[in-house]
């Protein structure tokens, strides 16, 4: 076969196995992911279905109670079968699940990486995952928190009283009662001596102390602070983040409204209420004498 040829035929292959394998990157509705066919399999086949994320989505086979679950693929081919009593979605190619009343951790192709040895897990995000165990025999509602990377080791010790999942590699955690912010070798890149805090996002992150609000940045140093009567609502979202003011006094309704990263209020605090902005839009609602009316506002 000459090379023109060769390379032709290879190419023809390469697009059918392209064309018939399922999209691992698949998120969203499953009938916005799957084709007409699959999709009217699978709501006959299984009992119950959720949104896919990362190319699987997560199935149910059996009644709500005591049903079990597992996971198809975007051609509708069960690759994990349904044997988890609790499952959760597909995240940085992990998902958590539940036996007993533990949890552990398996992988996309269904193998068990850390097994369900954790009174609580979290979602992975940059390559690791918060886990929980009781604090002592004595207190064993109770909880400590710390790191697992993916291979199921311990990566950062379960020792902190609070921890959230990593964004912009920094996590916040809660020890001694104040808040700061762990980088992946486990070691403070801010001190914890916030009063309350909330995770980074977009590269900034809101703290609380001596009941002042501020934004700092990943190196800890404040971008700003937040005006008097206004509080954070959220974190940022498409550069915006969504904030509250409150009335003059008690009796006076609270409005809330968006401010950049520059701290600036950049839509009036006008609404009753707000979410956070996604793709240049959030749902806005605003009440009138008898009535509601609830709209997008743009950026």
């Amino acid at each position: 076969m000459n090379k023109v040829l060769f390379f032709t035929a290879l190419v023809s292959v390469m697009l059918c196995v392209s064309s018939c394998g399922a999209d691992n990157s698949a998120t969203g509705a499953p009938e916005d992911v799957m084709s007409k066919k699959d999709y009217s399999k699978l709501c006959i086949t299984y009992d119950d279905y959720f949104d896919f994320s990362e190319g699987l989505c997560k199935v149910r086979l059996g009644s709500y109670s005591e049903g079990k679950f597992g996971f198809i693929n975007s051609k509708g081919k069960l690759v994990i079968p349904c044997t988890f009593e609790l499952a959760g979605q597909s995240h940085d190619e992990m998902i958590w699940f539940k036996e007993g009343d533990k949890y552990g951790f398996i992988n996309r192709k269904g193998d068990v990486i850390v097994p369900a040895t954790y009174k609580n897990v979290e979602d992975f995000s940059e390559g690791l995952a918060v886990v929980a165990i009781p604090k002592d025999a004595e207190h064993s509602w109770d909880k400590v928190y710390g790191y697992v990377n993916k291979k199921g080791e311990v990566a950062i010790p379960i020792v902190y009283d609070y921890a959230q999942d990593f964004h912009d590699g920094l996590a916040l955690v809660k020890e001694n009662k104040k808040y700061g912010y762990l980088d992946k070798k486990g070691e403070f890149a801010i001190p914890a001596n916030y009063d309350d805090a909330n995770e980074f996002s977009e590269g900034i992150a809101f703290v609380e102390k001596n009941n002042k609000e501020y934004a700092i940045d990943t190196k800890g140093e404040v971008i700003f602070a937040l005006p008097k009567k206004m509080s954070i609502q959220g974190t940022f979202h498409d550069g915006l983040a969504l904030v509250e003011k409150y009335g003059e006094s008690w009796s006076d309704d609270d409005y809330y409204g968006y401010i950049n990263k520059q701290g600036e209020v950049v839509i009036p605090c006008k609404y009753d209420d707000a979410e956070d902005f996604k793709n240049g839009v959030a749902q806005v609602e605003k009440t009138t004498k008898n009535s509601i009316s609830t709209h997008k506002e743009k950026k």
